[in-house]
């Protein structure tokens, strides 16, 4: 049993940790609540909206469906919500965590997002143009391309077998787009120092006006030097 199972006054309560919680079904709407973790909550089913609340760990809880409008979360992780089918536009997130969330099949625009973890995801097919996003890890999704983002540093597409060409990302300087079988090269993009691209097998080209500090680029049989 967890504190939301007691019956206990939380309306001053800033912080909870319910995780693991087989009994409970709904989070209550708590006012002053400002980080919950509810993470592996089986049975939950709801969460209420809490404009306090900047921190949400709902990993794990299978029967969630969506999450709530929460105008100050700054921070989301719902890995493995398996039927998590919507995310609301959060005008104040920057953090998304929302790797193996099998039912869900869009990315919302997030304003202030810099940083978004969205791997496996196979029905995920964009993502959208967030021009605050620094860091993407997007492998194994069903993303056709990559938007043209201007303050983006890194990116994993791995196995993103649908992608065709890496545009020219001003800011990048980590490139990780192993298996990635219909992209045929590699632009010269200045500012980029790192590159690991095995098992590209339809490579032909990496610019040669790039000014690397480590490439892998092992079994693609197409790369001539």
């Amino acid at each position: 049993m967890c504190i939301l199972c007691t019956g206990c006054d939380l309306s001053e309560i800033q912080n909870i940790d319910c995780s693991g919680c087989a009994s409970v079904t709904k989070i209550p709407e708590l006012p002053n609540l400002k980080r919950l973790n509810c993470t592996n909550c089986e049975a939950l089913t709801e969460i209420s909206p809490a404009d306090s609340l900047e921190v949400l760990d709902c990993s794990h809880c299978s029967e969630l469906e969506e999450i709530p409008y929460l105008p100050n979360l700054k921070r989301l992780h719902c890995d493995t919500c398996t039927s998590l089918r919507n995310i609301p536009v959060l005008p104040k997130l920057e953090r998304l965590y929302c790797s193996n969330c099998q039912s869900l099949v869009e990315i919302p625009l997030q304003p202030m997002l810099t940083w978004l973890y969205c791997p496996f995801n196979e029905f995920i097919t964009e993502i959208p143009y967030i021009p605050t996003l620094v860091t993407m890890h997007c492998s194994s999704t069903g993303i056709t391309s990559i938007p043209l983002l201007p303050n983006l540093r890194y990116i994993d597409c791995d196995r993103c077998s649908r992608i065709t060409e890496i545009p020219l990302l001003p800011k990048l300087e980590v490139l990780i787009c192993s298996q990635c079988t219909l992209i045929m090269s590699i632009p010269a993009i200045p500012t980029l120092k790192r590159i690991i691209c095995a098992y590209c097998t339809n490579l032909r080209e990496i610019s040669t006006k790039l000014n690397l500090d480590y490439l892998s680029c092992s079994f693609c049989s197409l790369l001539t030097e």
